[in-house]
């Protein structure tokens, strides 16, 4: 997996499947990519503190809510 910061503060990651066959692990080919944006954070924010969510939530042990942001931010 690989992950950069470019100069606007916008996270780029990259990931590439493995599979491990004999002990040895082996890359498939298939890679994923993301980025991460002011707004994409946002959107994530909303959707962990959503009501609806509260099930998933349960479902691990340890999740901590990220804190508020003061409004204008």
């Amino acid at each position: 997996m690989g992950f950069d910061i470019d100069a606007n503060g916008i996270l780029h990651v990259e990931a590439k499947e493995r599979q491990v066959a004999d002990s040895a692990a082996a890359f498939t080919g298939r890679t994923c990519s993301a980025t991460v944006n002011r707004s994409t954070t946002v959107r994530a924010t909303a959707l962990v503190r959503s009501s609806r969510w509260q099930s998933l939530r349960a479902l691990v042990a340890g999740v901590q809510l990220p804190a508020a942001e003061p409004s204008g931010s």
